[in-house]
């Protein structure tokens, strides 16, 4: 994403909301997966889990304007946690935004 030169024929670039090697697979279904798909996706370990890439972008921005504060007011250290391949400070995962 990003939240400056907004025009798509400037180029491919912005803030990747997925870490580099992750990957986001969408499975779409007019009602209950096939068994086969079922027992595919099980067998690969493969989870139905939710993402939203606005509230992903969100939660960056708010960690940056957090990362923003804390060095304009010298907190030495914000607590991150991985979340879907991004490092978010703690507190924003926590408080649930």
């Amino acid at each position: 994403y990003r939240t400056e030169h907004l025009d798509l024929t400037e180029g491919d670039f912005g803030t990747l909301v997925l870490g580099e090697d992750d990957v986001l697979m969408e499975i779409k279904v007019g009602g209950a997966y096939p068994i086969w798909m079922a027992q595919l996706l099980s067998e690969l370990e493969i989870y139905q889990t939710s993402f939203s890439k606005y509230g992903t972008a969100y939660k960056l921005e708010v960690a940056k304007d957090i990362e923003n504060r804390s060095q304009l007011f010298s907190v030495p250290y914000v607590e991150k946690k991985k979340h879907y391949g991004q490092y978010i400070p703690a507190e924003v995962l926590e408080a649930g935004i």
